[in-house]
């Protein structure tokens, strides 16, 4: 594979962080918005059980335990290949290795600020003009179609977000 290759596979993984992360539109402390990457790994296991068919008990999720089978290439059978495949790769990660998310939100201090609260872990949040800039790069490289699957996903994840930290009372 040339570095030309490398570099543009780089850049689409970048794109489905930025597709992903974009969901993230509600305060969890002040103006962060974004959990780790930990936490939306819990978030989208929860919304791949729901496409499925699943149900899930929101109280449990914080109880979820982040293993590696939880995510594998049977995951997102209901979007395409693209989105799907494209979730995975950036999702899943390895006893020794983080995501390739979690590795793109901490190294990219110029799209993302982030700070840690007890009871939360990191949290993060786009720069001023980042999120118009990420929203921009995401509708350059996806169709409309996959578009409405990221966004799909974001629904359904919405209502759990605040039950992937041990403080929530709810």
């Amino acid at each position: 594979m040339s570095l030309e290759d490398l570099k543009k596979e780089y850049e689409i993984k970048c794109n489905f962080c930025d597709a992903l992360l974009l969901q993230f539109k509600k305060p969890i402390r002040y103006d962060l918005t974004i959990p780790n990457g930990y936490h939306i790994y819990n978030l989208f296991v929860v919304a791949d059980k729901i496409m499925k068919g699943g149900r899930i008990n929101k109280k449990g999720i914080y109880l979820m335990q982040h293993d590696f089978e939880y995510i594998s290439e049977k995951s997102f059978p209901h979007l395409s290949k693209k989105v799907s495949k494209g979730l995975i790769d950036v999702l899943r990660d390895s006893r020794r290795e983080t995501s390739f998310l979690q590795d793109y939100m901490e190294r990219r201090k110029d799209i993302f600020g982030r700070d840690w609260f007890f009871g939360y872990g990191d949290l993060f949040r786009f720069r001023d003009g980042e999120r118009e800039k990420a929203e921009l790069r995401v509708s350059n490289t996806f169709s409309k179609e996959e578009l409405a699957e990221f966004n799909k996903i974001g629904e359904i994840i919405q209502p759990y977000i605040k039950y992937v930290h041990s403080t929530t009372k709810d």
